[in-house]
């Protein structure tokens, strides 16, 4: 009979041990993201600030494929970290620490970057001055929180990765 660590290690994904760690963890902050996408969405609109904004929707599926892009994205960091691991030859505990805290400060802080700006634009639109009857509103679909925090990451990853790409040099002058 064929236990299941050995049919796992068919895979070619599978035949380090340590591999297994970073799918396990691509599986978790996938179930993560998608169970805790509504709290990060409440975040990012209390940083926007609706200013008498109503937020309509162009479709119900929308938003879980909204979740699901998010839940998407937050699985992609075990795969951008194991990559800069692999070109790097880190350990966790050193270095690998710091690249997944720079990582989430850019993936935060492009977000955060989006929210300023749709507040800005919600801003421009609140001071149009309409009539009574008319309501204000502005799509949901036009936020893109999740493509602006993935591509954080990706800007987090490439500056860690020139970080350490700057450590031998920086070794070597000492």
């Amino acid at each position: 009979m064929i236990k299941a660590s050995q049919f796992l290690r068919g895979f070619f994904i599978f035949n380090d041990m340590k591999n297994i760690y970073y799918v396990l963890s691509s599986l978790l902050l996938f179930i993560i993201g998608f169970f805790c996408y509504q709290s990060f969405f409440v975040i990012v609109i209390n940083i926007v600030g609706l200013h008498d904004v109503e937020l309509v929707s162009n479709s119900i599926s929308s938003r879980f494929v909204t979740r699901l892009v998010f839940a998407i994205i937050l699985s992609c960091i075990p795969a951008l970290y194991y990559n800069i691991q692999k070109m790097f030859k880190i350990s966790f505990w050193f270095d690998g620490a710091y690249i997944l805290v720079i990582m989430a400060f850019f993936g935060s802080l492009f977000s955060i970057l989006r929210g300023v700006y749709i507040y800005e634009k919600l801003m421009v639109l609140t001071s149009i001055k309409t009539q009574d009857r008319y309501k204000l509103s502005y799509a949901l679909d036009d936020f893109n929180f999740e493509y602006y925090l993935l591509f954080g990451f990706i800007v987090g990853g490439l500056i860690s990765s020139g970080l350490l790409s700057l450590r031998p040099r920086l070794k070597d002058e000492n």
